[in-house]
């Protein structure tokens, strides 16, 4: 009899009582709606104080190295070496270049400005020096095929505009699962200390 008696307090403390739980949030309602309006708040002044992100104009073109061949043996030689040109060219300007994997004729050439015109002018620049040097490259050979550029100059706005919707509802929706937490663990202190009196 004593242990079905304990059985059925176990069982008792483990069950969940909804009604209670309720409870408890309006008993705290002030620390929820609180804690809501105050994170909801903050966030709503922090998306307003936000400004307009400046458009990114990123231009990019790719460029195929050019090739001598050797009129005696045939063989094919690049005007350059990809990665060194790779190099030379972030060196000597505000342009990244990157090799694409698996290839050792192509290089990606690209360059970021607020400015579209002067996104482009730089990468043009970028595509003059190296038609320049492999124009003195290719004086020393009779088969010459130049570099090229591959397709066209692709000029992209890459700015991105805040979503401020979605910053304040995620923060109404943390403040609120937080507060709820909240609530929770101050009636647990709460309950705790009521057992020790």
């Amino acid at each position: 009899m004593n242990q079905e008696n304990m059985q059925a307090q176990y069982m008792e403390e483990d069950t969940i009582d909804l009604k209670e739980l309720w409870q408890t949030i309006v008993q705290r309602k002030t620390i929820v709606f609180g804690v809501v309006l105050v994170v909801t708040l903050a966030s709503l002044v922090y998306v307003w104080s936000l400004k307009l992100v400046q458009p990114l104009y990123e231009a990019s073109a790719l460029i195929e190295i050019g090739q001598s061949i050797e009129e005696k043996s045939g063989a094919v030689r690049y005007l350059d070496n990809v990665n060194n040109l790779k190099d030379i060219i972030e060196r000597a300007m505000s342009i990244t270049a990157v090799v694409p994997k698996r290839t050792n004729a192509l290089l990606l050439l690209s360059s970021s400005n607020m400015q579209k015109e002067l996104a482009e002018k730089e990468l043009q620049s970028g595509i003059d020096f190296i038609m320049n040097r492999h124009k003195e490259m290719a004086a020393d050979y009779t088969k010459v095929r130049m570099s090229q550029v591959i397709g066209e100059v692709q000029v992209v706005d890459v700015a991105k505009q805040p979503k401020k919707k979605l910053i304040v509802a995620v923060s109404f929706v943390s403040s609120l699962i937080f507060s709820l937490f909240l609530v929770f663990f101050l009636e647990f202190i709460q309950g705790g200390r009521k057992e020790e009196k």
